[in-house]
């Protein structure tokens, strides 16, 4: 298994793909999370081998790091935005809070919307090493993890700025997303620029192993360090879906699409039968008394989204405000790791607690304990660590 960076891993799985098919049998699990999930996971056994990228830190010194590429870490901005370079001070000024509109950088008059990544994300660490901040000091509308969300942010706020693997943002251009990289101290901001040294944010891509790798994790790092990768690092640099990926995802669009065949094909009787109104127009869902309507399915679902909406959004909205001007750095720290990890409870796992834990709970209090109530607060749960990165901090 490899875990860590997700600009690594997008890379990794490509390489792991051409792995597979050359050593039939062998499945290699690739899952993102951040430098410092690979950093954690690698040494702990976690997993064999963790994505990291940047250079490894003095006391990171029982890890070993085997490069597989380069990147760099470019500023982006919507391709409309007609300010086309930004010093390293005005870089700094608007992510400190100093400049707050773009008509003080030669823009057009509109308020800036400063996205940045959340901790733990080497991206975070270069850029704040570059730039001689610190997190505190930073003062984002937005934060967010994995490149992607920072490139569709930008590319759906005409006045945000952001910064992301430049790999990822290249590929995103030549797609057609309207993204720009700017160029920083009169280099372009390009992987060729990564390349040849001239850029000044650039960054190993590293597998990183406890000590020396054997086994499967020696064989698979020597194969994505060899001339056998070369075309995936330089053709296709950290594409979001390749064409080796494209495969599974069309053989997983082609079943979901018979799924829905077969359901329609089964369906058709009542459907033919009985007509579309009915579902709306009978009184509840009980086939066997010949009812099929959905509409109190329908507004629970409604009432249950909604609840968890008013519910999540307040929560949220005082977790930032708490943790931006009250918190004591630590508990902030602590705060935005619950909300990552929250993050990353399966949506499964969310409705299994429900059913095991809350709604009897709740049971207890007042039955009964499967109710519009505990479906309101499991979803509040599950939409928390959505909803409070995007609330202005």
């Amino acid at each position: 298994m490899l875990t860590g960076s997700s600009t690594v891993a997008l890379l990794a799985l490509e390489i792991a793909k051409r792995f597979e098919q050359q050593n039939p049998g062998v499945r290699i699990d690739v899952q993102s999370g951040g430098s410092s999930r690979g950093v954690a996971d690698a040494p702990s056994g976690l997993a064999g081998i963790g994505m990291v990228s940047r250079a490894l830190k003095p006391e990171e010194n029982k890890l070993t790091a085997h490069v597989i590429a380069m990147d760099g870490v470019g500023i982006i901005a919507h391709s409309g935005n007609p300010v086309r370079s930004l010093t390293d001070a005005q870089i700094k000024a608007i992510y400190t809070g100093r400049i707050t509109n773009w008509n003080a950088v030669g823009g057009k008059d509109g308020r800036i919307t400063v996205v940045n990544k959340a901790e733990g994300r080497s991206t975070l660490e270069l850029f704040l090493q570059h730039f001689a901040l610190k997190n505190s000091e930073i003062k984002p509308q937005v934060v967010i993890g994995e490149n992607q969300q920072g490139i569709k942010t930008v590319a759906g706020n005409p006045g945000a700025i952001g910064y992301v693997s430049i790999g990822s943002a290249e590929f995103e251009e030549a797609q057609g997303t309207p993204i720009k990289l700017l160029p920083m101290a009169g280099v372009a901001a390009s992987v060729a620029n990564v390349r040849n040294g001239r850029f000044p944010l650039a960054r190993p891509l590293n597998l990183v192993t406890k000590g020396a790798p054997a086994g499967w994790s020696r064989r698979f790092i020597d194969f994505a360090r060899s001339g056998k990768v070369n075309d995936l690092v330089e053709a296709q640099f950290f594409r979001w879906l390749s064409p080796m990926m494209a495969l599974p995802a069309a053989g997983a669009a082609s079943i979901l699409l018979l799924v829905l065949g077969f359901l329609l094909r089964e369906a058709w009787p009542l459907l033919d039968g009985a007509g579309w109104l009915r579902f709306f127009a009978d009184q509840g869902w009980h086939p066997l008394e010949n009812l099929f309507g959905l509409a109190p399915m329908l507004w629970a679902t409604l009432a249950a989204a909604s609840g968890a909406l008013l519910l999540a959004a307040p929560v949220g909205l005082a977790g930032v405000i708490f943790t931006r001007f009250f918190a004591p750095p630590p508990v902030a720290r602590l705060y935005r790791m619950m909300l990552a990890l929250l993050a990353g409870i399966p949506s499964v796992v969310y409705c299994l607690w429900g059913l095991t834990v809350l709604v009897r709970l709740i049971a207890r209090w007042q039955a009964p304990g499967a109710s519009l109530r505990a479906a309101i607060l499991i979803l509040a749960l599950m939409i928390v660590p959505t909803v409070a990165p995007v609330l202005p901090r």
